[in-house]
């Protein structure tokens, strides 16, 4: 069973992925709302695959996150956002996540998109 773990600020969405993705097979090792307890739950659950929202409660945004999970360890990431500005989209090509996930989505994206970020897992940023 692959290991997910959701990084999203708003509660109602971050429950909507989880029901979604457990009624498909796949295993929610944590939720939250923050970048900085982001990288403590990937550290302890070792995800296949972070499912992270790019603005976040806290002080680290879900880029700045990924940069810093990413230099520790190998995980696929997909990037959901409802922001397609410029800025955001040449931070986010900056890390080469496996897929940009655009609010708001369908169920079948969903499922689609984690389907084939599983399928080809992104390699540690040294």
């Amino acid at each position: 069973m692959k290991k997910v773990l959701i990084v999203e600020d708003e509660a109602i969405v971050a429950e909507d992925l989880r029901e979604s993705l457990v009624e498909v097979g796949y295993q929610i090792v944590g939720t939250t709302d923050r970048g900085e307890e982001a990288i403590v739950l990937a550290q302890e659950h070792c995800p296949d695959l972070i499912l992270m929202d790019v603005k976040l409660a806290g002080v680290m945004d879900g880029i700045d996150s990924v940069r810093h999970i990413l230099s520790n360890r190998s995980v696929s990431v997909v990037f959901l956002t409802a922001y397609s500005d410029s800025d955001t989209k040449s931070r986010i090509d900056g890390i080469a996540p496996c897929a940009l996930l655009l609010k708001p989505y369908t169920e079948e994206q969903l499922h689609a998109t984690v389907r084939s970020a599983l399928a080809h897992p992104r390699e540690r940023i040294r």
